[in-house]
């Protein structure tokens, strides 16, 4: 015979008994142990999420797969990099392969160069300017991958760097100016170009960073001509102590390099007012600052002889007053990129002329 619990319940003047089977009991304890497992489980579930995003925390916001990025035509080549059309998350990308340790002398800069790089990555996905170029997302030292192109062509990427931007339709800067290199510009279109890179570099400046790399082949247009910067893979934070800097870091070529930068002097966000007073000589002109000059004359023709390109005479006052405030050898004396753009706005495009081919054929630069 089964044994019997009784439990008395009182309420409102009633007394009840409640009657427990001994199996009813042993049914509850198995209950509860199933309760009890199915708790475990889901704190044990907790944990391991926890886990899943704490090892998710280590991956920036701005890390792609490039293992997902379709290669279609290879559009530059350099001794370190690479630049390719391609196809990525739906959309057409420009995609920059390189790598970022090969130009680093000393390897106990790694990691501090590398904490830089992170930091302007970042701070370059979070931009969206209408005269800088928009990041879809990098890829820092991917160990190997391998190219997938339209043709089937296949190639193995070991240890590089992917940085994914927008694609613009319109080429760059210098190959437009190189096309209007006889025609010339109107004045309107002269100062619609320079007002967008005025505007993109005083935006960088604002959040204290330099692009030290300024000139028509980092410029990028889309199909309406809206100009915007590219190549953020040589910005710096800016420098304000008096540490050594070579021009390595800077760019490639001296022609739009500042004194200070060419002879490796500390530099600041001024190096790229030098730079953009050389751009908009070039922009005005459609035309090579220093043609035929080779690399040692013209570093020491710069540094020790003051050249600069020569201004025509049919280019407006203010205009030609900017170029020369811009490039001056005083980077004290150089304006604000803000002031800059304040300049440009206030220049009348109904009034000037075109530059003329014959006043920039026979003399292109002049030492003062």
């Amino acid at each position: 015979m089964e044994q019997e619990m009784g439990e008395m319940d009182e309420g409102e003047g009633w007394t009840i008994t409640r009657t427990i089977k001994k199996k009813d009991l042993k049914k509850m304890d198995e209950q509860l142990d199933l309760l009890w497992a199915m708790g475990e489980l889901k704190e044990r579930e907790k944990v391991e999420k926890g886990l899943l995003s704490n090892s998710n925390s280590n991956q920036e916001e701005w890390e792609i797969n490039p293992n997902n990025i379709i290669f279609k035509a290879l559009v530059s080549k350099g001794t370190s990099v690479e630049i390719f059309r391609g196809f990525y998350d739906d959309q057409d990308v420009t995609v920059k392969v390189f790598d970022w340790r090969e130009k680093i002398q000393n390897p106990n800069n790694l990691p501090m160069i590398m904490s830089l790089f992170k930091e302007e990555i970042s701070f370059w996905y979070t931009i969206d300017h209408p005269n800088i170029i928009k990041l879809i997302g990098a890829k820092i030292d991917e160990p190997e991958i391998i190219l997938r192109g339209d043709n089937h062509e296949i190639r193995v990427f070991s240890n590089m760097t992917y940085v994914v931007v927008e694609y613009l339709s319109g080429g760059t800067l210098k190959s437009f100016l190189s096309k209007n290199r006889e025609n010339k510009l109107a004045l309107k279109t002269v100062i619609h170009l320079a007002l967008h890179l005025a505007r993109g570099l005083a935006y960088l400046h604002s959040w204290k960073l330099i692009h030290g790399n300024v000139k028509p082949e980092n410029m990028l247009l889309d199909k309406n001509f809206k100009l915007k910067i590219t190549d953020f893979g040589t910005c710096n934070v800016e420098i304000s102590s008096h540490e050594e800097v070579t021009s390595d870091s800077a760019t490639d070529t001296i022609s739009y390099m500042a004194p200070e930068v060419i002879n490796s002097k500390p530099y600041d966000r001024k190096c790229d007012v030098y730079s953009f007073g050389i751009c908009l000589w070039e922009i005005y002109c459609c035309d090579m600052p220093y043609p035929n000059i080779g690399f040692s004359e013209l570093t020491s023709a710069i540094l020790y002889e003051n050249m600069r390109p020569e201004i025509p005479k049919h280019c407006p006052e203010a205009l030609a007053n900017l170029m020369k405030q811009c490039w001056d050898t005083d980077p004290s004396k150089r304006p604000e990129m803000e002031e800059v753009v304040w300049m440009l706005e206030a220049i009348d495009t109904s009034k000037g002329k075109k530059v003329k081919w014959l006043d920039v054929q026979s003399c292109f630069c002049i030492r003062k």
